[in-house]
């Protein structure tokens, strides 16, 4: 019995059962060139059918390439050799392998588009902290790249902002950093200090 024969045959999709048993019992008998000449009356007995049962079913197989029939001559003996066509590849089989193809990329796509979703949303929250508000798409394309690399977390950039935000609250907006630029220098890193001048004036005023 040839293994990779029967690995084959197992994974094809005949038009009926019979068939499908009578393939099985030819692979089980196939040698590793996946040659096989069990004689018809043996294969009826094993498929549990009649002899013009397995005639028939031979033709189908024959028909649909998953077997070649030649005939063979031992001496005054006659007999078939069936020739298992290892290398095809049913129609159906490849419907299933391109359905399995398309609902993978489909699950991928999706899967891409929740991410997007994902981002976009937080990305929301991050522009809410932006203090000046120029460049929104080319931000977007960085800061969703950024996270997408895993080089910084989307939690880390908006704390980051916020702070940034909150540090330059009364300075003069022509210096204050586009955030393409904040995001490109990394300044999610800074260490900020954030001065309440108000509250300084006040103790201050009342020392």
């Amino acid at each position: 019995m040839s293994f990779q024969a029967m690995a084959w045959g197992v994974k094809q999709e005949t038009n009926n059962p019979i068939s499908k048993l009578l393939l099985l019992m030819i692979c089980n008998y196939a040698d590793e060139k996946g040659r096989a000449y069990p004689s018809q009356e043996h294969l009826a007995k094993l498929c549990q059918c009649s002899r013009m049962s397995i005639v028939r079913h031979i033709k189908e197989l024959e028909k649909d390439k998953f077997i070649t029939i030649s005939k063979e001559r031992n001496g005054a003996f006659g007999y078939n050799l069936y020739t298992l066509n290892m290398n095809y590849v049913t129609e159906s089989y490849k419907a299933n392998v391109t359905e399995s193809y398309i609902a993978s990329n489909r699950e991928l796509h999706n899967t891409q588009d929740i991410h997007k979703n994902i981002y976009s949303s937080k990305f929301e929250d991050f522009w809410d902290k932006v203090p000046r508000k120029i460049g929104k798409k080319k931000a977007k394309s960085i800061y969703e790249r950024l996270v997408k690399s895993n080089e910084v977390s989307e939690d880390v950039l908006i704390d980051a902002m916020d702070n940034y935000s909150k540090s330059v609250k009364n300075t003069e907006i022509k210096f204050i950093a586009h955030p393409t630029s904040w995001l490109n220098a990394g300044r999610w890193t800074d260490e900020i200090e954030i001065n309440d001048n108000k509250e300084k004036f006040k103790e201050n005023w009342l020392m």
